[in-house]
């Protein structure tokens, strides 16, 4: 495997250690940018695994014809190695070996993307999660067909025209694709009617416990699309700028409140009525008489301490002036 910087030429693979994080076979271009940003090369392998069954025989073609970016990944490595990519746009596909079909997308983020279609079903193709419970995703590659600058003029269209040639060059009847014409809702905005109904839709909608923690796991830490970063100088002043211009400007005498949050609100919050109020068990290990109040404050009142005595006596689970058995009400 030669590692090769378009500016400089093949560097040596002994001193450039990332051979060993690559797959068997791959034929991938990345940008100028990504070289500079996440010190990677272009890698052209001279020892492609050809005979590798999961890969197509039109693959192999385009593999030969080393005119295409091409990656291939199992799960297992997607999960490993997908912090190579960034925070790159591109176009992405997922290939079932058993099936032979495939998921063909882009993304303005390719591992923001990847991760919905294997943590949120909800955000996701609907025949490929099909898919993924039939034969389980670990009969899935992952494949990357191109990286493409996200600061393009244009990334919508470049997107959309090299989704297009995949789409088109694969034949129908492998394709887990609904569309056949790819599509992008960059810079697309929905009107004020269909935000109405879609904020209709999505009430009362319980999304299953399982899928909100597979939500929140592909979002933390170096999964996180800005893991690592920081907003440089010029970002954070038009950010303030934005947010002191907004607040500036908002006609609070004419601002209309839905009546739930007036009554929200207006209502009494005091005692029991405060939503962060913690009823609490009190009983007399003397008398082993057990009493029940709303509040910290209301215990604290009967035993004649204080909220923090209270407090502390529920976390330490310790005996209160030698008489008080204190405790949360589960």
């Amino acid at each position: 495997m030669l590692l090769f910087n378009p500016d400089f030429g093949i560097i040596s693979s002994e001193v450039y250690h990332t051979t060993d994080l690559l797959p068997s076979y791959c034929l991938f271009l990345f940008n100028s940018k990504a070289f500079s940003a996440y010190g990677l090369y272009r890698c052209f392998s001279s020892d492609a695994n050809l005979n590798d069954n999961s890969i197509p025989d039109f693959f192999k073609s385009l593999l030969n014809l080393r005119n295409k970016p091409y990656l291939v990944w199992s799960l297992a490595e997607y999960r490993l190695k997908k912090h190579f990519l960034g925070n790159q746009a591109g176009i992405y596909a997922f290939y079932s070996i058993i099936s032979g079909r495939f998921y063909v997308g882009s993304a303005q983020n390719l591992i923001f993307r990847i991760n919905q279609h294997l943590d949120n079903p909800l955000r996701s193709n609907k025949p490929l999660q099909s898919a993924f419970k039939k034969y389980g995703r670990n009969n899935f590659k992952i494949i990357i067909f191109e990286v493409i600058d996200e600061s393009s003029l244009d990334l919508k269209t470049i997107l959309m025209n090299a989704e297009n040639y995949l789409l088109n060059i694969i034949p129908r009847p492998l394709l887990y694709n609904i569309n056949l014409q790819a599509y992008t809702s960059v810079g697309f905005k929905h009107s004020a009617e269909t935000k109405v109904l879609l904020s209709l839709n999505a009430k009362g909608r319980i999304v299953p416990l399982a899928i909100r923690q597979r939500i929140s796991n592909s979002l933390k830490g170096s999964n996180n699309p800005f893991f690592g970063k920081t907003h440089d100088a010029a970002t954070r002043k038009r950010i303030s700028l934005a947010v002191n211009n907004y607040y500036a400007n908002l006609d609070y005498k004419n601002m209309v409140f839905s009546p739930e949050f007036l009554y929200q609100q207006k209502r009494n919050k005091t005692g029991a009525n405060n939503p962060m109020s913690k009823a609490v068990i009190v009983t007399n290990k003397k008398t082993n008489q057990v009493s029940e109040f709303p509040t910290i404050t209301a215990a604290a009142k009967f035993i004649n301490g204080t909220r923090k005595s209270v407090g502390l006596a529920c976390k330490n689970n310790k005996l209160f002036k030698g008489t008080w058995l204190i405790n949360y009400k589960t």
